[in-house]
């Protein structure tokens, strides 16, 4: 994971509640996305994430398989919001990727 991260030209966003594992190993940090709980994501909320990634360029977004059981605090609306707004690209690990 750490080398595929590291290798790509575009910002790489895991949106997940264990994304810090894979980060701070190679010493980044992703405020918004890092700890990727409903809880953490201001008073915008679900709305404000999306707008976020709205507004982001230049990036790749990680998201949990479907198949992969997920937090009870995931930000369902914003994984819908990728799947149906972003293209699938492949899979890493437990990950689709989306650009």
């Amino acid at each position: 994971m750490d080398e595929f991260i590291e290798k790509q030209e575009e910002n790489v966003y895991i949106l997940d509640s264990n994304a810090a594992w894979y980060m701070i190993p190679i010493d980044r940090y992703n405020k918004n996305y890092d700890m990727f709980l409903i809880g953490n994501l201001g008073y915008k909320g679900e709305e404000g994430q999306i707008e976020n990634l709205k507004n982001t360029t230049n990036k790749i977004i990680l998201i949990r398989k479907d198949e992969i059981s997920r937090n009870w605090q995931n930000p369902e609306k914003v994984r819908e919001y990728i799947k149906n707004n972003m293209t699938p690209i492949g899979e890493i690990g437990i990950f689709d990727i989306y650009k």
